[in-house]
């Protein structure tokens, strides 16, 4: 689709009448709206080549502090890396966090893990912080679990309820 056709629909009906008619932002818009509120935007690659989202970096004309950036493909974070090492990168996994993956997500030039929530525990969250880097969970709906992470001090949690995530902070 193009970004007109993809401006004609409806992105928000689906989550509640109140937002009927609101298109779909593009990256650009969120990540202007986000800055506007103080909020540090996190882009996360989908598609694409690093080239063409450093371009679209450069062409908003923000700083390398003012957003992060995640995904799965490692590959695509170390080329980013190599065209601006001061980018923000997390890497997207899961599964076991040993001494051998943090190297080789460093390597990469990684600064953050954006980790599944079914591998950590406090072993987890250490390793990672002696390593100085932060370490970010998700995706997780669970009180408990949240609590858990909290205690365990990570560094971020996503999920699909910030309200029930809030009302356990401090």
């Amino acid at each position: 689709m193009t970004l007109a056709e993809i401006q004609l629909l409806d992105a928000g009906s689906w989550f509640s009448s109140t937002f009927i008619s609101e298109s779909v932002p593009t990256m650009s818009e969120a990540i202007n709206a986000c800055l506007a509120h103080n909020i540090v935007p996190l882009v996360e690659h989908k598609a694409g080549a690093a080239s063409d989202y450093h371009d679209e970096f450069a062409a908003l004309g923000i700083t390398s502090d003012q957003f992060r950036v995640i995904s799965f493909d490692w590959n695509f974070l170390d080329a980013l890396d190599a065209l601006n090492p001061d980018y923000r990168l997390g890497a997207l996994g899961g599964g076991a966090i040993t001494q051998s993956v943090i190297d080789n997500l460093k390597s990469k030039g990684v600064d953050f893990l954006d980790w599944s929530d079914s591998n950590i525990d406090q072993d987890a969250v250490d390793l990672v912080h002696a390593n100085g880097m932060e370490l970010h969970v998700y995706t997780v709906n669970n009180a408990d679990r949240m609590q858990a992470l909290i205690d365990y001090k990570v560094d971020g949690i996503t999920t699909d309820n910030p309200a029930m995530l809030r009302s356990l902070l401090p």
